[in-house]
């Protein structure tokens, strides 16, 4: 008996691998072309979903950001391996640079921070961050997060522009919070004519602040059909059944007594409405037409299919009967997250869909066991942290904590790794309080989950597209590692200046690392694979033919295109709206981040691979030296004296990066040398002992000509360990900001899957919570927050 299943499942599979040779029955032509479309998604469209863990969300001037990134499959949750660059930039409302940070990518995971001026000004910032390809997809895939910096000392310096500017922002948040904003949201997409249906709406302010509203609807003629009133956070929803030849108005009244109308979108006189309703433990899948689809030849046949994250949870074939379906659902098949319920008729048209969330409360959380403990006369606490069944045991895991004390109420519902990849990064819109919705199970939770589902319509992707095999087309390289790619060309020509030689060095410290490599035809050249860290000096060299005319490399760069703030229901007004008691007539201090890549053009540094602590052009002598002791003598320093040939430890003697030997060197014709090197002190480590006495480098006019450019480039972010800044307890008290009393970005449990933690002085808080976030090497996402005082 309990085979049964096992087989009755075999067969329908059977059914949906096949479709394409059975033309005989069109429903399962439609579930193949369908089915085929999506499993072709995560292969062709890779997409990405990256969170950023940070200490907390508001923050003093003077403090550090300390931040650790998640970057996942989007369709999986696994931990990334495609993307080994994660750009992170903090940016003003402005929308200019404040800090930049490249951060190299292992595995999914990367950290780093940002360090707050203590000039920085008071007011909003926000965080952004994405890769190569989710840039490629475009800026709905990015990571954004909103903080807030607290800076009183800026009053006491603050420019008449600044108070202006903060005057402003503050004007303009108000008038947006005066706005009254009403939606409507039919569902499946549109409402049609003779049959019952369901609207959502929402109503809020300019920033997004969910208004509580009751309501009405109206018939064209003013007769009243009915009421409403939000349910959460503005959201709500209504059911009604439009009639032909009519028309419909929402009448709404906010909670300060202004009114709104909206006028209901047309019904349709021909379509199809799909309706969702939650029956204990499934979902009730419901289909109805008012038109009979024959008259145009196309069968009543449908096809149900909800997916989630890119993958077929559920699909059923059906047919109309009576202009009616409907199928049920068991929850316990889909995963906890977003599901997009889809219906097609026989010709793979989609007539209408929706969202729906889904919790399982499986979120995996991590149990920490507390209890009080003395350390030197101190009153402490010792925390045990259990990871539980998430893998712990893989490099791939990764987990980070912060320990937060804080004063008077901790804040609500916000925003964490578990409601960015199961929620907000699926909705492709910022939620306000996003861990409600996963935070409980109840009726009341449940209602709301749905309602946000039925008001948010954003999509991974477009059915029509990719039915007709059109996955987008994302012009994002796969990384490896960094890249410095340029072209040569010809400075006063427009012809192709062939295959050249291009010579990359990194310097790092005195010392450069050298790579070499062939341009095409056209000039293009790369250099990837690289590594080097932040603000590196690098310069590129192409060798000059005699034969040839003359060269120039211009590097490939990025430009930082300014990245708009948007105000919305996070954003809090700028407190620094006039001059402090202590101000004083000083410029603002500015906080500037330089460019990614500052390039200018340089002499060729040493072939040698180390910088010359002195060079001598030989263009630049006046006169025409008639020998080399004639032009050393006087002009160049080894040591404690000139340069003597009667010494009785001589320097190093080099003709083109070739050792040669003391006649030869001093034999040389001046006129056929470009320049002399000379390296002392720490550069001639270069020569070994040898070079005790310093080195003398001889380039001749043919030996290292050509182009050479030098620029700053921009390399992998170099992260600090954590510490504790020294800001007295009572400015974050006055300003009611959290302070951060630890902080691991690379949480390692033991072969128990325990980490332990002891912390000292959290008297000095009303109360401290300890944050545990991460996702393992299967995806599963790991959410603790629990308050131990």
């Amino acid at each position: 008996m309990r085979s049964m299943p096992r087989i009755m499942y075999f067969l329908i599979m059977l059914v949906f691998v096949i479709p394409s040779l059975s033309k005989t029955y069109g429903q399962t032509e439609v579930a193949g072309e369908v089915l085929t479309a999506l499993r072709q998604v995560p292969q062709a469209m890779p997409q990405q979903k990256l969170f950023i863990h940070t200490d907390k969300d508001e923050y003093l001037a003077g403090e550090s950001i300390w931040f650790r990134a998640y970057l996942v499959n989007a369709y999986t949750h696994e931990p990334d391996h495609i993307s080994t660059n994660l750009q992170v930039h903090l940016l003003s409302v402005q929308g200019d640079l404040i800090d930049f940070g490249l951060v190299r990518m292992q595995n999914g995971y990367g950290f780093g921070d940002f360090q707050l001026p203590d000039s920085l000004p008071d007011g909003n910032y926000h965080i952004l961050g994405y890769t190569d390809l989710m840039e490629a997809w475009g800026e709905d895939e990015a990571f954004r997060k909103k903080i807030f910096v607290h800076n009183k000392g800026q009053a006491n310096y603050i420019n008449r522009a600044g108070m202006r500017q903060n005057r402003r922002f503050n004007n303009d948040l108000d008038k947006l919070q005066s706005v009254r904003q009403f939606a409507i949201f039919p569902e499946g997409g549109h409402l049609v004519k003779d049959i019952d249906s369901r609207v959502a709406f929402k109503a809020a302010d300019g920033l997004g602040n969910g208004l509580d509203i009751s309501g009405s609807l109206h018939a064209a003629d003013g007769t009243k059909l009915l009421t409403f009133e939000s349910f959460h956070d503005g959201m709500g929803s209504f059911t009604f059944t439009p009639e032909r030849g009519q028309s419909y108005t929402a009448r709404v009244k906010f909670p300060d007594g202004r009114s709104v109308e909206k006028v209901l979108p047309e019904a349709l006189d021909e379509g199809y409405a799909l309706k969702v309703d939650r029956e204990g433990e499934n979902l009730r899948v419901g289909v109805e037409t008012n038109f009979d689809s024959r008259q145009y030849n196309i069968p009543l046949d449908i096809f149900i299919l909800v997916q989630t994250r890119g993958h077929a949870y559920f699909y059923e074939l059906g047919q109309l009967r009576q202009g009616r379906f409907s199928t049920t659902l068991p929850l316990d098949m889909l995963p906890t997250g977003v599901a997009q319920i889809t219906v097609f008729d026989a010709n793979s048209t989609p007539l209408a869909e929706r969202l729906v969330f889904v919790n399982h409360d499986d979120i995996h959380q991590v149990s920490v066991q507390t209890a009080p403990m003395f350390i030197g006369g101190r009153e402490g606490v010792e925390a045990n942290a259990f990871f539980g069944e998430v893998n712990i045991g893989d490099d791939r895991a990764g987990f980070s904590t912060a320990l937060l004390g804080g004063f008077g109420k901790p804040p609500s519902y916000g925003e964490n790794i578990a409601t960015w990849f199961y929620l907000t990064s699926e909705i492709g819109h910022l939620i306000k309080e996003p861990w409600y919705y996963l935070s409980g199970t109840t009726e009341a939770h449940l209602k709301a989950s749905d309602l946000l589902m039925l008001t948010h319509g954003w999509r991974r992707f477009d059915w029509d597209n990719i039915l007709a095999g059109d996955f987008g087309n994302v012009d994002a390289e796969p990384e490896n590692r960094l890249t410095i790619k340029g072209n040569v060309a010809l400075l006063r020509a427009q012809d192709s200046p062939g295959e050249q030689t291009v010579e990359l060095r990194l310097y790092d410290g005195t010392a450069a690392e050298v790579y070499r490599t062939t341009s095409r035809h056209t000039g293009e050249f790369k250099f990837d694979g690289l590594e080097f860290d932040e603000l590196t000096r690098v310069s590129l060299i192409v060798p000059e033919s005699r034969r040839e005319r003359q060269l120039i490399v211009e590097l490939d760069r990025r430009e930082y295109d300014r990245q708009p703030y948007n105000k919305g229901f996070y954003t809090q007004s700028h407190d620094i709206t006039r001059r402090g008691t202590s101000w004083r007539r000083i410029s603002q201090p500015i906080t500037t981040l330089p460019s990614h890549t500052e390039a200018k053009r340089s002499e060729p540094p040493s072939m040698l691979g180390v910088i010359p602590d002195q060079v001598l052009y030989i263009d630049d002598i006046r006169g025409e030296p008639d020998n080399m002791e004639s032009l050393l003598i006087g002009r160049v320093q080894i040591f404690r004296g000139p340069v003597s040939i009667n010494l009785s430890t001589t320097p190093v003697y080099l003709l083109d990066g070739t050792t040669v030997s003391q006649q030869a060197f001093m034999s040389l014709n001046p006129l056929e040398l470009e320049k002399i090197e000379i390296f002392t002190g720490p550069s001639t480590a270069r020569f070994g002992a040898s070079g005790a006495a310093g080195a003398l480098h001889a380039v001749s006019k043919s030996g290292d000509t050509g182009y050479s450019s030098e620029f700053t480039v921009t390399g992998y972010h170099i992260p600090r360990r954590f510490y504790q800044h020294e800001i007295q307890y009572h400015e974050y008290r006055e300003l009611n900001v959290e302070k951060t009393i630890m902080w691991d970005n690379r949480v390692r449990p033991d072969a128990r899957g325990r980490s332990r933690y002891v912390f000292l002085g959290l008297d000095d808080f009303d109360y401290v919570r300890l944050i545990f976030q991460g996702v393992d090497s299967e995806g599963r996402i790991v959410f603790t927050e629990q308050m131990i005082k």
